[in-house]
């Protein structure tokens, strides 16, 4: 029977390969979970000409159905192209680039957490927190509508602000010339989802205002990118169609009811755990170390509050907006980890072997996803 210093051994001699593994294990899974899962009833409306049942056929297509989605019914235009785009592709080929998204999430986490350390097991374990923590998987995972909407829009957020956040935990961080590329990633995110882009522009300005506070030399970069991003968020929020969406929900005190109930469900339940598990690993550095939290991930954690607070203002707040809040605080919960798993040899290795069992047991759920979404696909029926 193999024992947990087995294990452990066995990891240390095999450190990168095994990482390796697991990483493409994770982006097989996801690959197959994108080809063969159900589509959702709102990928059925998407995939389909505006107010048509026919299929979306040529780019014209899409361009037209975006026209008319931005003037009459809402604004998330750049990720919704995205999202009708891969109808038009080979099955294979969508679930290719939709994998590719899954996985360049969980490793933008790790390393932007990581600071370009341990990014081998921060992203094994980003992969696995993002099911096993995340407020609505289903929903901003697995259904394409969903993934392009959440899970691509954040990707767009996290790599815009990525020069940002690393400015804010490690203040001697410099921009070089590969950075200026992400100037059209930064129109993207502002013009990705209502809580996040926002409030990744009030980011974006603190972390310029620390710099002027401080006498620091503000490169080009910041300003430009915030400037896209601003521009991006503009677009957004001024679409004529979010003023029809939003006049379909109820108003007066049902509105008020809404808010309120979508604020605890947010903070007392759908983002609890994750919470739970921050408080837990800050506790546990702050007893054994004495540290106090860096000044970056304040700032970090007054984004994640203030993303879920805005959707004060939203008519709704529905469980699979709270996955933008929980890609920042997962962030700092990977962060704290990394400060936890290096106290000491036994610290790092019971902290390491944690984070393999989590990968393995995401693993094994998206294979059997993957098994049954492909038995289903093949027409089985299955006994009840």
């Amino acid at each position: 029977m193999l024992s947990s210093g087995t294990l452990v051994s066995f990891y240390r001699r095999h450190e990168k390969t095994v990482q390796a593994v697991l990483a493409l294990a994770v982006f097989i899974m996801a690959f197959f979970m994108y080809r063969y899962v159900e589509f959702s009833s709102d990928d059925l409306i998407y995939m389909n000409k505006w107010h048509s049942t026919e299929h979306l056929e040529t780019l014209n297509d899409i361009i037209y159905y975006e026209q008319q989605y931005y003037l009459t019914w809402g604004s998330r235009v750049i990720t919704q192209f995205f999202l009708q785009v891969m109808f038009l592709l080979p099955r294979p080929l969508s679930a290719l680039c939709y994998a590719l998204v899954f996985t360049g999430s969980a490793w933008m986490v790790s390393r932007i957490a990581g600071q370009g350390k341990d990014s081998g097991l921060l992203f094994l374990l980003s992969a696995g927190l993002m099911y096993y923590l995340n407020p609505k998987f289903d929903e901003t995972i697995t259904w394409y509508t969903g993934a392009a909407t959440y899970m691509l829009a954040l990707l767009f957020v996290l790599s815009a602000s990525a020069p940002f956040i690393r400015k804010a935990l490690a203040p001697d961080s410099k921009i070089n010339g590969l950075t200026w590329l992400l100037l059209p990633v930064s129109f993207m995110a502002g013009w990705s989802i209502e809580n996040m882009a926002p409030t990744m522009l009030l980011f974006m300005g603190y972390v310029i205002f620390t710099m002027l506070r401080n006498k620091e030399k503000v490169h080009p970069y910041y300003f430009c990118a915030l400037a896209c991003a601003a521009l991006g968020t503009g677009g957004m929020l001024l679409a004529p169609g979010n003023g029809a969406r939003s006049s379909s929900f109820a108003g007066g005190l049902m509105t008020i009811a809404y808010r309120g109930h979508g604020q605890v469900n947010a903070w007392c339940t759908w983002l609890f755990p994750a919470m739970a598990v921050f408080a837990v690993l800050r506790y546990i550095n702050y007893r054994s170390k004495r540290t106090n939290m860096p000044g970056g991930e304040k700032a970090l954690l007054a984004w994640y509050a203030v993303s879920v607070l805005i959707m004060v203002a939203a008519p709704t707040f529905p469980q699979r907006a709270a996955y933008g809040p929980f890609m920042i605080l997962l962030i700092c919960i990977l962060r704290e980890y990394q400060e936890l798993m290096h106290s000491d040899q036994k610290t790092c290795d019971f902290m390491s072997l944690l984070a393999l069992i989590v990968c393995v047991a995401f693993i094994g759920v998206l294979l059997s996803v993957d098994v049954l979404s492909f038995v289903r696909a093949m027409g089985a029926q299955i006994p009840h």
